[in-house]
């Protein structure tokens, strides 16, 4: 079986951090989390942008915010609330569990939902009602509390779902080397043993359902209750079991039918939507961004994109089309259509030609808001706003915050709107932040339905200070969190953070000294000095380049694809890229990535003959004479003229090239 390199899914710590605010509140955790290693403080920050972590990461990052905050049974708690993500994921099908038993023998699926690093058996003993419930860790890993006590939430969880009045699970043996203070365990458990072993033991009696809450619109888990409820009712009236079971059959293949129909397109949306919205934005010119974006249902009327004007000139978009669901969704990819063939350096005019596609193409059936900013070389902003809440503006040099003047109307709602639409021009200075939001942030609600507000957005910004972009906006994120514990979300959310550094001209020497020492053949200089200048912009396109580049050519295959993988997520059209990374792959062993990498740059690149010898390279290895052969008259034909057309002339196809050239 293959073992996937990242095991724990993020959901384990994203729960156990919340739990953390929760009962220990923001301070605590951020002066804890502070002291991570950088390596960790990262995998920690982006927890909610990675479905899966690596487990020795997680596991490290867990054990320090446990042991230093007292919280190890917060951990078991975050176990029990995972169940909830485990049983959505199930849609339908949990109307299956029609039985108790039918819900306990769910528990490995449970547990291989969230980690890959152990197999889970479930054994019935004689005796009804009593289980062996069987962990045995993969070669490569070993055992951990963490996953005992995580395991163990898991359990309490679905006995919760189960409605068990009575369960007891209790640990007979261990695969951890000795006796761990945070398990409830006896005096006579076994350690060090190669599997861990716990007795499990459920009653048959159940609380009973909750009473029906009048006419409002059941979700999933309401309407599973009502059915097993009635379906209970006819058995104790009838006597007769099969018409229960009938009932229960109509109306789960009911619900599998409309789930099945509106799950496929829901997923359709969601995927048509991802491939239009950035996962992230670039660093430009002294610029670092960062994005928090989170949609109410699967498919979002918000969204935002970044897009060059000319040759020195970058924009930036973030829209929140009226409405949620599918049909937000299908409107904002209209609204992005359109914003795509509009950009001008002036976003006002953009937002008038705009308005009038959208009138003409939706014909008054929706309306969009958005804001529209477009910097130059020297940090001046010109932007124009749509009615958009105001996006808020840090001033470094003052500590002072201020609200960027403009109102604008809405986009698609009034023919005359053009005239309502004005360019502002403001220049940014180091240091300085810019936070735009949708009214997703403001107008979210506490448990007494007071909203949150621009007072309190003002106040929050004020305390991000001495932060740099991404902790601004972790830190405002979490004062949002905060304030809404309790509360559901009402409205997608769309959160972007600006920053100018203070650290343009040293990022500027950097890569042009690591740029010569490249050209020069100085690979382990040239690497030092690129590194430096990726701390200071992670996410600049060039520099990420400039490394996956310099580390190929010193051999240093893997990390080199690291940041190489994250230049196409921002960059995906560089044939030149695509060619490194193949090479990259090929001196890996990996020649089916190499192969879809060096095709990759001839979707690119039509005809591109690195591309074309390196894949006839890999097929002669490979002894696939008659694709090499393919690939060689292609070549011959795109560029008859290239060197490597005559080398392969004299060698094709009886000799066996190895080596292909980066």
């Amino acid at each position: 079986m293959l073992i996937r390199e990242e095991d724990v899914r993020s959901a384990r710590l994203i729960l156990f951090v919340d739990r953390i605010l929760e009962n220990r509140g923001s301070a605590s955790l951020d002066r804890s989390a502070a002291s991570l290693s950088p390596e960790l403080q990262r995998t920690f920050h982006e927890r909610h942008d990675r479905l899966w972590l690596r487990s020795e990461e997680e596991r490290a990052i867990v054990v320090h915010l446990a042991n230093a905050l007292d919280a190890w049974d917060l951990l078991w708690e975050a176990g029990r609330d995972c169940v909830s993500i485990y049983l959505y994921s199930l849609s339908s099908s949990r109307l299956r569990f029609a039985s108790i038993e039918d819900g306990v023998y769910q528990l490995p699926s449970l547990i291989a939902h969230f980690l890959t690093s152990l197999s889970t058996y479930l054994g019935r003993q004689e005796e009804p009602g009593h289980y062996h419930f069987c962990l045995e860790y993969r070669k490569t890993h070993s055992a951990h509390p963490v996953d005992n006590l995580f395991i163990e939430g898991l359990v309490e969880g679905m006995i919760r779902f189960l409605r068990l009045k009575e369960y007891s699970l209790t640990l007979l043996q261990s695969s951890l080397p000795e006796v761990d203070s945070h398990l409830k365990a006896s005096s006579d458990v076994r350690w060090n043993e190669s599997t861990t072993v716990y007795d499990l033991t459920v009653g048959q009696t159940q609380h009973p359902f909750p009473e029906e809450e009048g006419p409002t619109e059941e979700n999933t888990e309401k309407f599973v209750s009502r059915v097993l409820k009635r379906s209970q009712d006819i058995l104790q009236e009838s006597r007769e079991l099969m018409t229960a079971i009938e009932y229960l059959n109509i109306a789960n293949d009911e619900l599998e039918k409309k789930i099945e129909a509106n799950h496929r397109q829901l997923e359709m949306a969601r995927n048509i939507q991802k491939g239009f919205v950035p996962a992230r934005i670039p660093d430009w010119k002294g610029i670092r961004f960062w994005v928090k974006f989170f949609p109410l249902q699967e498919v979002s009327g918000d969204f935002y994109d970044y897009f060059p004007i000319g040759e020195s000139k970058f924009g930036l978009l973030m829209c929140d089309v009226s409405g949620h669901g599918v049909p937000a969704a299908l409107m904002s990819a209209i609204a992005k259509i359109s914003f795509a063939n509009h950009r001008y350096d002036s976003p006002a005019e953009t937002f008038r030609q705009v308005n009038l596609d959208v009138l003409n193409l939706v014909k008054g059936e929706g309306y969009l808001t958005a804001f529209l900013m477009v910097l130059d070389d020297n940090n001046r902003m010109t932007y124009s706003v749509a009615a958009v809440p105001p996006p808020m503006l840090y001033r470094a040099r003052t500590n002072t915050v201020q609200r960027l003047e403009g109102h604008g109307t809405l986009l698609g709602m009034f023919s005359d709107a053009g005239k309502h639409y004005q360019d502002y021009t403001i220049d940014l200075e180091p240091g300085d932040k810019l936070f735009i939001y949708s009214d997703g942030l403001t107008e979210a609600v506490d448990p007494r339905e007071e909203m949150y507000g621009e007072e309190r957005l003002i106040r929050a910004i004020r305390e991000t200070r001495n932060r740099n972009v991404q902790q601004s906006a972790e830190y405002l994120m979490e004062a949002y969190r905060q304030f809404t514990l309790g509360t559901e979300p009402r409205d997608d959310l769309t959160f972007i953070t600006l920053m100018v550094s203070e650290y343009q001209d040293q990022f500027d020497r950097y890569v042009r000294e690591g740029h010569r020492a490249f050209h020069e053949g100085k690979l382990e200089k040239a690497v030092s000095l690129l590194k430096q200048a990726h701390a200071i912009f992670p996410k600049h396109t060039h520099t990420l380049f400039l490394l996956g580049r310099a580390l190929g050519k010193k051999g240093e295959f893997e990390e080199a694809l690291e940041y190489l993988v994250e230049y196409l997520q921002l960059k995906p059209y560089n044939a030149d890229a695509y060619i490194i990374a193949g090479y990259c792959y090929y001196m890996q062993g990996n020649d089916a990535l190499a192969i879809e990498y060096f095709n990759r740059s001839l979707n690119i690149r039509k005809g591109n003959p690195q591309a074309l010898y390196n894949l006839i390279r890999i097929f002669l290895k490979q002894e696939n004479k008659v694709e090499a052969k393919s690939l060689f008259e292609e070549l011959v034909v795109q560029r008859p003229e290239h060197p490597r057309v005559q080398e392969l002339r004299k060698i094709f196809p009886e000799e066996k090239p190895s080596v292909i050239e980066q």
